[in-house]
Parts: structure tokens; C-alpha cells; sequence
């Protein structure tokens, strides 16, 4: 969806024939059966490390997905010495249905608000999708959370703008300071125990709405934004 909007739709044009030709570069090494194969293992791997009912892969790890796990289902730690956190002992089957409908309703609203969203703040749009995509993927490990970069540069870039009394300003500063404490807090049972009640989650997740805030507010001056 962020490519629908005017100016970018010829980016998503050229991407479609570069996307198939980076798929296709493998054929002149592989045979088409063998390619199609490994193609098929690939993605049966993906789906079922994906679909697994537990945080076997990367725990503990810091996206919606593995917040509800280890709140909302009673299982195993697969690390020891992280304290067990959960709240509710529902199935872990449901709790990643739930994730998924919530994920996907989730997107769905951010994609609409977009589309309809001032075309100059695009950029601001533009930073939100990277936290979205660290918030909402099934294994947020904090080695992967560098998608969040992106988004980290767009709203400092915001901070050093926005009004003293912006919510998004706020919230910010607020992400800053979760993911200061996170950095100088080095006593390992407290280390542990915020790395499974999602420190960097909820720093990203504060990110996330002030981009948001700042992607929805009106510009009383009306100039174009970069």
C-alpha cells in the first residue's frame, strides 16, 4: 500500500520485472526442478517456523506475537533464568490466532490511514511502516529489531521540530529513555526480566505512535515537508 500512493506508483512498476529478474538470476546455476526444490523447502521452512504455537525460534522475543505468548499462555521458558511472566494460561494456539487478527486488523488500519493521510508527511509514513513491521513480525529478536532504524531517524528528525508540548515529542523522548534503560541496566536477573516483559517492545511501540500522531496532525503552515 505505501507504493499506491501518486509519485510512487512507477517505483512498484519497476519493481515487479526487478523482483522477477532477481528471482530468475538462480536458473542460469540450477536446473528448474532443482531451483523449484529448494524454492519449496524454503518456504515450507519459513511457514512452519513462522506457524510453530510457541517462541521456540527467538525467545524472548520483542514483537506483539511473543508479548502475548508469554502474558497470555503458560509454557516453558527456552532459556534458563527468565522469569515467568504470564498472567492468563490460555491456549498458545488461540493466543497466535488472536496475534494474527489483531496483526492484520492492525495493518489494515495503518494502510488506510496512510492512503489518506497528507501526501508531504509520506515520510513520516514511511518511517511508521518500519516500526510496524518490527511490532507486528511473527519474531522480534533484538538482533533483528535494526528494521526499527529507519523509523528511530524519522522521529528524532520529528523531535527536533515538533513543539515542547507534542504528544509525539513525547512519546519519543519516552522510547529514548526505555531504550537508555535497557542499554545501562546491565544486572542480569533485571535485564532478564525486562527482556520478557518487552522493554524494547514497548519502546517501539512508542515509536510507532508518535509517528503516527505526527503523520496525522494538520500543518497550520501548509508548507511542503521533505
Amino acid at each position: 500500500p505505501w507504493f499506491l500512493r501518486r509519485n510512487r506508483r512507477m517505483a512498484l512498476v519497476w519493481l515487479i520485472p526487478a523482483m522477477l529478474v532477481l528471482w530468475l538470476v538462480p536458473l542460469f546455476v540450477w536446473s528448474p526442478a532443482y531451483y523449484l526444490d529448494l524454492i519449496s523447502q524454503w518456504y515450507h521452512s519459513e511457514v512452519q517456523s513462522a506457524g510453530v504455537n510457541s517462541e521456540m525460534w527467538y525467545f524472548p522475543g520483542q514483537s506483539l506475537r511473543g508479548i502475548l505468548l508469554r502474558y497470555l499462555t503458560l509454557s516453558e521458558a527456552w532459556a534458563k533464568g527468565f522469569p515467568d511472566v504470564h498472567m492468563f494460561s490460555f491456549s498458545p494456539a488461540a493466543v497466535v490466532r488472536a496475534w494474527e487478527a489483531i496483526a492484520a486488523a492492525t495493518y489494515a488500519a495503518a494502510s488506510i490511514a496512510m492512503l489518506r493521510s497528507d501526501y508531504r508527511k509520506r515520510w513520516i509514513w514511511d518511517g511508521a511502516a518500519f516500526a510496524l513491521f518490527t511490532l507486528l513480525e511473527p519474531f522480534g529478536p533484538i538482533s533483528g529489531m535494526i528494521s526499527l532504524g529507519p523509523a528511530v531517524l524519522i522521529a528524532a528528525a520529528l523531535y527536533s521540530t515538533e513543539s515542547r508540548e507534542s504528544l509525539a515529542r513525547r512519546l519519543f523522548a519516552g522510547a529514548c529513555a526505555l531504550s537508555f534503560l535497557g542499554a545501562v541496566l546491565q544486572y542480569k536477573p533485571l535485564l532478564r526480566l525486562l527482556l520478557v516483559l518487552g522493554l524494547d517492545f514497548y519502546a517501539a511501540l512508542l515509536i510507532f505512535t508518535a509517528l503516527v500522531l505526527a503523520g496525522n496532525e494538520a500543518d497550520p503552515s501548509g508548507s511542503a515537508v521533505p
